[in-house]
């Protein structure tokens, strides 16, 4: 069952434990048309794969959500840091206006506070959240 996975990510995600997150979120996706978040378990591996040092496959998995949610805010906020660590800066911004545009009443704290909650990551996210800093800081009043 799709659910039992997409608990079993966030559990993992939870704990920590980023790489079982992946694992799980890509059972999740095998078990195909019964899912009803297939774009929650993309965003989901997106993230953890940028908790591993894996901007690469974060994007890919960034791209993928956005595919079938095209304005989903996190998909899109955690797309423009893998851009940044892959050397794209022109995208990554393209990516951060793009969410300011889908997600006016969002401010940095708030996405911030998004990457920081959870103990478990919140060190592990510092090198992000300095990042989108820097991105949205240099989108602020621009179109």
């Amino acid at each position: 069952s799709p659910k039992s996975y997409t608990a079993l990510s966030g559990a993992y995600f939870t704990l920590g434990l980023t790489a079982d997150a992946i694992a799980a979120s890509a059972e999740q996706l095998r078990c195909g048309g019964y899912d009803t978040n297939p774009d929650g378990a993309y965003w989901t591996m997106g993230w953890c794969h940028l908790l591993e040092g894996e901007p690469l496959e974060a994007e890919a998995a960034f791209d993928q959500a956005l595919a079938l949610v095209p304005n989903q805010m996190r998909s899109l906020q955690f797309k423009a840091i893998a851009q940044v660590l892959l050397g794209k800066e022109k995208a990554a911004l393209a990516s951060v206006r793009r969410l300011r545009d889908v997600a006016p009443d969002e401010t940095f704290d708030q996405l911030a506070f998004f990457m920081t909650q959870n103990p478990r990551l919140a060190r592990r996210s510092g090198e992000h959240v300095e990042i989108l800093r820097r991105l949205w800081e240099a989108t602020e009043g621009k179109p």
